[in-house]
């Protein structure tokens, strides 16, 4: 694997942790609002972990796929 394709890795893994952080943020905000009895500011606070857990999944699509056409030809792809 060469330094450019590592450094993609890296970009990408670094973005999806990234953005798992931001998501685990708002649920921490949403449990912290129900333990307030506020459910309705609750749910306001994953409104925007959808966005995130959206551009998650495809962050993580894109790295899966990109490890899989590596292999394709070497026998390690299905």
């Amino acid at each position: 694997m060469t330094d450019t394709d590592l450094n993609t890795y890296r970009v990408l893994i670094r973005a999806l942790d990234e953005r798992l952080r931001v998501a685990a943020h708002g649920t921490r905000l949403a449990l912290d609002d129900l333990d307030h009895g506020s459910r309705n500011r609750a749910i306001g606070a994953l409104l925007p972990v959808e966005a995130d857990i959206t551009v998650v999944a495809s962050i993580l699509a894109t790295l899966l796929t990109l490890h899989r056409s590596r292999h394709v030809g070497e026998g390690g792809a299905r």
